[in-house]
């Protein structure tokens, strides 16, 4: 898919922070048991460290071409 659409890490950025800020919307509701709020918490986390990696990855790949 990226090599046909070179925006595809910009998008997926921004798809993995709306589902951040959804997570985040939910747990600030309150009502949550204590099991499904550290669920909750867990894959707020997981998505944090993709949001992450994708970022770095993409900065890598902009550097990359910047480079002769």
């Amino acid at each position: 898919m990226a090599r046909t659409d070179k925006s595809i890490m910009s998008k997926n950025m921004k798809k993995t922070e709306a589902i951040l800020r959804e997570m985040v919307m939910i747990t600030l509701r309150g009502e949550l048991t204590k099991i499904q709020r550290t669920n909750l918490e867990t894959c707020i986390t997981i998505h944090m460290h993709q949001k992450e990696s994708t970022g770095m990855h993409c900065l890598g790949n902009c550097l990359e071409g910047l480079v002769p």
